[in-house]
């Protein structure tokens, strides 16, 4: 329970967080401290501040790391000429969506062809323009997405000799 501040307690601190990065109760309150986990896990989710507070970190969570996974996503479908058409069409699309952008044309149904060479070179200055601020969000966002030591690898005694 939080104490009489209403501030919680570290186990309950340690034990929002990893609730809200991996959904283990059992997880989060063995990482916490608490003795019987299970128990605990139970216990802490039925109080509602902490279920709450599980609940906007969580939310927390996917706003700042899933978000930007996701455009980066995105970014790699839409650039990468591997993939089908309509595929970086989509991915395309929902950048430009996310980014508050919208490709102007006199027309928006024209097509390429159909356009005339100043169209076409204001939609090639555009998409480059564009394409530019996605590289560099790309690059921007671009972070380890663990930020651990890496554990010491144990030796086999001759297991691959």
């Amino acid at each position: 329970m939080p104490n009489k501040r209403g501030a919680f307690t570290a186990k309950e601190k340690t034990f929002v967080k990893a609730m809200a990065g991996t959904q283990d109760g059992k997880y989060a309150a063995t990482v916490a401290g608490y003795a019987r986990p299970i128990d605990a896990w139970s216990k802490l989710m039925r109080n509602p501040t902490i279920a709450e507070a599980t609940r906007e970190a969580g939310q927390r969570l996917l706003r700042e790391k899933a978000g930007a996974v996701a455009i980066i996503t995105l970014l790699e479908i839409a650039t990468d000429t591997l993939q089908p058409a309509n595929a970086r069409v989509t991915a395309s699309k929902y950048l430009s969506d996310a980014a508050g952008m919208r490709i102007d044309t006199d027309s928006p149904d024209k097509s390429p062809a159909e356009m005339t060479a100043a169209e076409l070179q204001r939609a090639h200055s555009e998409t480059a323009r564009r394409l530019e601020i996605l590289e560099s969000a790309k690059a921007d966002a671009a972070r380890p997405i663990i930020d651990a030591d890496p554990a010491p690898i144990a030796s086999n005694s001759g297991a691959f000799e």
